[in-house]
């Protein structure tokens, strides 16, 4: 089984969550959100996660989890 996760607010605390988060096996970051697009699109880039958006409804609607 595997722990499907999304990140929350993109600042400069978010890189390490994600960094931690890859370390743990049988977890995947599936989506960023930040209330600025730039900010979760930029951070979806630096940790190859494929879905990004600026609404956290938006990142919960498409039912990753």
């Amino acid at each position: 089984m595997i722990l499907k996760i999304g990140i929350i607010g993109c600042g400069r605390i978010s890189d390490q969550h994600a960094l931690e988060i890859q370390n743990i096996q049988g977890c995947e970051m599936v989506g960023t959100c930040d209330s600025e697009l730039l900010m979760a699109s930029q951070m979806a880039d630096r940790f190859n996660i494929k879905h990004y958006f600026d609404n956290v409804d938006k990142l919960i609607d498409l039912n990753l989890f």
